[in-house]
């Protein structure tokens, strides 16, 4: 007997997605990227670089365990709403609630907690929409569904980082702006995707297999996973350094550097959106998709090397630009490509969540790490370090990629 196949997809089904993505990166990748490096600067300045790698690194560890925890979650619920509608919601709607909250408490402490509970949240409701594309997408429309939604995700940081640069003197507005435009769409989404409604017992459950998996006996899916992970820490060590970078080594103040982060970011988006556009069109028709992640990131590698040599801004606008590129082709193409290796298909949210962790956790993970190379030497401000670190991640990603057989 052959294999169901899934429906065809419609227009409205690939907008509403990938404007879901625009307003789940707008709420939480621009407090990565941009806010919350704003926001340590108000409550620790003294220490800002350490308190944002404190924060973002014990955040870290929440968004590893929602990931994995509400996908297997959603594919076990049994609830008349959906498998996935009801947790797309919760993220959307308790993300916002958070950080609408998180300027009322400006210390350390309660940020760290704050910030913990918004990825605890926010990757309970990406977990649900990683897992609608495994779910619902034919494998032959894969690379362009997926072009779409990085094309969302990456106008989300755009859009989130320009709501943050122009309200970053009003901390509610900075945190707040970004929440509500990702509860808009995230619930537009939720409330009119077609979700399954599973019928019978409740599944059983299991923690074990949440978080336990033999990483050598699904090789493929292994290779993806850790060649997502590092070509993105690549990515955020220079991109959520932005900021640091430009007050610490060019010695700028707070308002031009958050205007000059606007014009990086919108540079890298518009880039991005090309990058997505090229690599999910031509993947899908060529069936060939780890090499645009080994070109790109070779070049992406490259690039970043430049800044150990160079700091002139129009230099650094171009490894922005490049940088942009990379990051639409990885989006969607390692994307993709995770969808093709999942190991088995009856945990597809669990599968899909991990897949999210390999790129939302760099987020954190980046900036967790990051102090550890600008400390090198006498001045705390090891820029130089910090790239040649970056550059490393990268080869190290696009060698992984290589190394995957099931897809060409």
């Amino acid at each position: 007997m052959k294999p169901k196949q899934k429906p065809a997809i419609t227009k409205k089904f690939i907008l509403l997605y990938s404007l879901a993505f625009l307003g789940a990166w707008a709420a939480l990748l621009a407090q990565t990227s941009a806010g919350l490096a704003i926001w340590t600067t108000h409550i620790d300045e003294a220490n800002r670089n350490e308190t944002l790698a404190l924060i973002l690194g014990i955040g870290a560890v929440f968004a590893l365990i929602a990931n994995p925890l509400f996908g297997y979650l959603s594919d076990r619920s049994r609830s008349r709403l959906g498998r996935r509608r009801p947790f797309i919601l919760f993220g959307a709607w308790g993300g916002f609630a958070l950080l609408c909250l998180m300027p009322l408490f400006d210390n350390v402490l309660w940020s760290i907690i704050i910030w913990s509970l918004v990825q605890l949240v926010y990757n309970a409701g990406l977990s649900a929409l990683g897992a609608v594309i495994a779910d619902q997408v034919p494998a032959k429309s894969r690379g362009v569904v997926s072009a779409t939604i990085s094309i969302g995700a990456s106008v989300g940081i755009f859009v989130g980082v320009g709501l943050v640069s122009l309200f970053f003197a009003n901390p509610l507005l900075m945190f707040g702006a970004p929440a509500l435009l990702g509860l808009v769409l995230m619930t537009l989404f939720a409330l009119t995707m077609k979700d399954e409604h599973i019928k019978g017992k409740k599944a059983k459950f299991n923690l074990a297999k949440i978080f336990i998996f033999n990483p050598f006996h699904q090789g493929d899916y292994t290779k993806s996973l850790l060649s997502r992970l590092f070509l993105f820490t690549a990515i955020f060590m220079v991109t959520n350094f932005q900021i640091n970078f430009m007050q610490d080594a060019l010695g700028w103040d707070e308002a031009r550097a958050a205007r000059m982060v606007s014009l990086t970011f919108a540079v890298a988006t518009a880039f991005g959106i090309f990058g997505n556009a090229i690599s999910g069109f031509f993947a899908d028709r060529t069936h060939k998709y780890k090499i645009w992640v080994n070109i790109f990131g070779l070049l992406m590698a490259a690039s970043i090397g430049l800044l150990v040599f160079n700091w002139e801004m129009p230099i650094f606008i171009t490894v922005m630009a490049i940088i942009g590129t990379a990051q639409g082709v990885f989006l969607t193409v390692s994307y993709a490509i995770s969808t093709f290796v999942l190991p088995t298909k009856a945990d597809i949210g669990k599968w899909m969540g991990i897949v999210n962790i390999s790129s939302m956790l760099p987020q954190s993970l980046a900036p967790a790490i990051a102090p550890l190379f600008l400390l090198i030497g006498e001045s705390g401000n090891n820029y130089h370090a910090l790239f040649i670190a970056a550059a490393s991640f990268a080869l190290l990603g696009t060698l992984l990629n290589q190394t995957i057989k099931k897809v060409r």
